[in-house]
C-alpha cells in the first residue's frame, strides 16, 4: 500500500550566518599602529540589508560589541533567566602589551582566530543575533558604524 505524502506549504528555509574573519592589516592613524581585521558575512538572516556584506574592523571594535552585547544580554529577562553568556574576546599577551608584540604574525593569527569564534558565537547566539549593534558592526559602514557606537556608548 503507498503513503500520500503531504506537500508541506509552510516550510521554512533554515536561517545561516557565517562569518569569515581574515586579512589582518596593519594601520597607523597620528602614529598610533593597530591591526584591522576584514570581517565578510553570507547570511539569510532577515535582520540583514543584504545576504553578504564585509567591513573592516579592528580589535577595539570587538570590545566595544562584547559590551554592548554583554548589557543587552543583562537587560534581557531571557538571557537573565536562562544564565546566558557572552564568550570571552583573546586577551593581550606581556609582549603584546609591550607593543612589538602586538604585530608579531603569531600573535595576530592567533586574535584572528579567536575574533572568529567569537563573531559566530554571538552571531549565532539566541538573543545576540538580534541586537542592533551586532547588525551595525557586522554591515554599517565604517562611518555608519562610528556613529552608532557614539549614539550607543
Amino acid at each position: 500500500m503507498e503513503e500520500k505524502r503531504e506537500e508541506i506549504s509552510d516550510y521554512q528555509e533554515v536561517e545561516e550566518i557565517t562569518i569569515h574573519v581574515s586579512d589582518p592589516k596593519e594601520q597607523d592613524q597620528d602614529g598610533k599602529k593597530y591591526t584591522t581585521y576584514l570581517i565578510s558575512t553570507t547570511t539569510n538572516f532577515p535582520q540583514y540589508k543584504t545576504t553578504e556584506f564585509s567591513v573592516r574592523r579592528r580589535y577595539s571594535d570587538f570590545v566595544w560589541l562584547r559590551a554592548k552585547l554583554k548589557d543587552a544580554m543583562e537587560k534581557s529577562k531571557k538571557g537573565k533567566n536562562k544564565g546566558g553568556t557572552i564568550p570571552n574576546l583573546p586577551g593581550n599577551t606581556f609582549s603584546s602589551l609591550l607593543g612589538g608584540g602586538r604585530f608579531d604574525a603569531a600573535f595576530i593569527e592567533e586574535r584572528r582566530s579567536s575574533l572568529e569564534r567569537f563573531i559566530n558565537s554571538v552571531s549565532n547566539h539566541v538573543i545576540c543575533r538580534f541586537d542592533s549593534g551586532l547588525h551595525s558592526f557586522l554591515q554599517d559602514t565604517d562611518e555608519d558604524f562610528e556613529k552608532f557606537k557614539t549614539a550607543n556608548p
